[in-house]
């Protein structure tokens, strides 16, 4: 083993490390436009709707006590009296008005609007340029 100056020896020691990182960088750009078309439609629309029929029926007959009003089936049936005068006051049942409910069903053509949206993308690059796709109508057939 050497001594002196000589003897002595320095070694370095190295060590490498590294960095990992992410910095943004601009690729394209998207430009979304979107836009509504309206169109008219006709369509028939069922209307429901009630219509009263009404009868009158003699009676002329004399009654104790007012009837009441009551229903036959789909029938309303409202007794109309009056009194008149003779040597005594009697109640005469004159008539009776009957109200009856016929359903009926009719056709109403109407117009609806209808909307659609069309939504055009395109891509605009760094170097200016742009990439324009085509319109997506969705699955909704073209009408004219």
């Amino acid at each position: 083993m050497p001594t002196g100056p000589e003897a002595e020896q320095t070694i370095p020691i190295v060590q490498e490390t590294v960095r990992v990182g992410t910095r943004p960088t601009e690729r394209d750009r998207v430009v979304v436009h979107k836009s509504v078309h309206t169109r008219d439609e006709v369509v028939d629309v069922p209307l429901n709707f009630e219509e009263l029929k009404i009868e009158r029926v003699p009676i002329g007959r004399e009654v104790d006590v007012a009837p009441q009003v009551r229903e036959d089936g789909d029938t309303l049936i409202i007794p109309v009296l009056e009194e008149r005068s003779v040597v005594e006051k009697r109640l005469i049942l004159v008539e009776e008005v009957r109200v009856q409910r016929v359903q009926r069903q009719c056709s109403a053509h109407q117009t609806v609007r209808l909307r659609r949206e069309q939504v055009v993308v395109s891509h605009k690059q760094p170097d200016g340029n742009s990439d324009e796709k085509e319109p997506n109508h969705g699955d909704y057939p073209e009408h004219s």
